[in-house]
């Protein structure tokens, strides 16, 4: 597994595969921060597909990318992005908590799963 098949797992809607990829990478050594990266790179391709422009991505990456703008709408992307700046701050150490349980969640989310919020929980964490 890379990190390229765990983001586009969870744009495709698969949130088991997604938690079963993660954790493979986990266990492997992939530092937290290079997943969020890759999360976030998509994320704002597909806040960009959404708003009618055109990522430059190739062409099974974008059938992905807008099955999840289909799935999760331009608002919810946008909230997810947000997430995800939440998710960075925590994995500095700036919000207690565990970034790996929350990328976790977050890619639950892309996926189209129910997942609490950072942004719900962030007042809890602050260190």
């Amino acid at each position: 597994f890379d990190a390229f098949a765990l983001i586009d797992t969870a744009f495709a809607g698969d949130g088991a595969k997604t938690c079963k990829i993660l954790h493979a990478l986990r266990l492997e050594g992939v530092a937290v921060y290079f997943l969020m990266a890759a999360l976030v790179n998509q994320l704002r391709r597909a806040r960009e597909l959404a708003a009618g422009g055109n990522p430059r991505v190739a062409r099974n990456r974008r059938q992905i990318l807008a099955q999840a703008v289909r799935r999760l709408g331009p608002r919810r992307l946008s909230e997810l992005a947000r997430e995800c700046a939440l998710l960075d701050l925590q994995a500095k150490g700036m919000l207690d908590g565990d970034a790996w349980q929350s990328l976790e969640r977050v890619l639950l989310a892309v996926a189209g799963k129910a997942a609490p919020t950072l942004a719900a929980e962030a007042r809890l964490w602050r260190a």
